[in-house]
């Protein structure tokens, strides 16, 4: 999506359970692009939900994006302004 200025990261899960933090393999944004993070997750410490890749809100703004869309969790909520 160059001609946009936009990067897109994603990817595909190769079982159904995942435990592991998978955001870490993410690449870093690029400063050339407005770069979205997709990610079915869990995010560490919120109740009432299998811990699915379990990610934090620090390590995904560790990756420099500009927004993550996140789910795992079938609700709205923002869970940071700061990406």
């Amino acid at each position: 999506m160059d001609d946009l200025g936009v990067a897109i990261y994603g990817q595909g899960f190769a079982n159904r359970a995942v435990t592991e933090d998978i955001s870490l393999a993410y690449h870093q944004g690029d400063s050339q692009y407005f770069n979205i993070g997709m990610l079915h997750t869990c995010l560490d410490g919120k109740p009432g939900h299998e811990p699915y890749a379990p990610c934090t809100v620090d390590g995904l703004r560790s990756k420099g994006y500009q927004y993550w869309a996140l789910g795992h969790v079938h609700k709205r909520e923002e869970v940071s302004r700061d990406p």
